[in-house]
């Protein structure tokens, strides 16, 4: 119990403690937003966020903690989640610096609730804090475990619609369409991540970049190697100055062989796969049921 109360007087007193920092730091941006709010109730920036004052400590605390995420993140760390959350999809429209306060504050929220779960009927203070630290550590690893986990889906995702996208740009163009007003229309017909990527890449050539830069970005942030192939294919048709339509239905025709040579070969890993389970799980069953009744005879009769 002393321990307990040790424990929440320590959380009570740093709260406090950086509630009080956090007042005297932002005293100005707190009274500045108030003076703004008195002449402009509604700010662009308010409806930003949803309708929410920007004023409010919170927001302001999350904000400049975002701030200080980006100003102490290296750059080789920030290039790399910005990657990450390219090939994710950028979920809930987070940057990397998003990311780091969502670990951040993932972690030291599992360290404090070990504390207060685990101290109580604890012998010694010290495992608990050891756990505690052990949790929090695991903490920092989830998000992005499950950064991770969208990336595969969303990859998946992309590799199940390459083969009716191409169908239907390969259609659009043989009715007369030329390639990027190919790509809008199928982009706006079929909804899923491959037609965000293409939305994305026409929107990168609307903003100045050239043809070869759209699709070198588009490669980078899909990473299969069917789809990289085939981009490289559609760069290098557009610099030799190919037909446009006969590429795109070559491509059409290759993923589609490709698709069918992946299930071919997920069909002949299946045997090898099926090893485990029979040996360890379903031969035992089987003997278990076939060889028991005949064990508890014998060992009834005393043989």
């Amino acid at each position: 119990m002393g321990n307990l109360l040790l424990v929440a007087l320590t959380f009570m007193t740093m709260t406090l403690l950086a509630l009080a920092i956090s007042m005297t730091i932002f005293r100005s941006s707190l009274a500045m937003e108030r003076r703004v709010q008195t002449f402009l109730p509604l700010s662009n920036l308010q409806l930003k966020n949803g309708g929410k004052k920007e004023g409010d400590l919170f927001v302001i605390l999350k904000n400049r903690a975002r701030l200080w995420i980006k100003k102490a993140m290296k750059e080789s760390t920030k290039i790399n989640l910005e990657k990450r959350l390219e090939e994710a999809g950028r979920p809930n429209g987070w940057s990397p610096a998003d990311f780091m306060l969502i670990q951040f504050t993932f972690s030291t929220s599992l360290f404090f609730l070990s504390l207060f779960l685990f101290v109580p009927g604890a012998e010694s203070f010290s495992s608990v804090l050891f756990l505690s630290i052990v949790l929090c550590l695991f903490g920092l690893f989830i998000p992005n475990f499950m950064l991770s986990v969208k990336i595969k889906k969303r990859m998946k995702q992309i590799d199940r619609m390459m083969p009716d996208f191409f169908d239907l740009l390969n259609l659009s163009m043989e009715a007369g369409m030329g390639l990027d007003a190919s790509f809008q229309k199928v982009s706006k017909t079929l909804a899923g991540p491959l037609s965000d990527e293409f939305m994305k890449m026409m929107e990168d050539m609307s903003l100045g970049k050239s043809r070869k830069e759209a699709y070198m970005l588009l490669r980078e942030r899909v990473k299969i190697p069917v789809f990289q192939q085939a981009i490289t294919s559609l760069i290098q048709a557009d610099q030799l100055g190919m037909g446009l339509s006969k590429t795109v239905s070559i491509l059409t025709t290759r993923i589609r062989e490709q698709r069918v040579f992946n299930a071919r070969e997920q069909a002949m890993k299946a045997p090898v796969k099926m090893v485990f389970p029979l040996i360890f799980l379903i031969f035992p069953a089987i003997f278990i049921v076939l060889l028991g009744p005949m064990v508890i005879y014998l060992i009834q009769r005393g043989l």
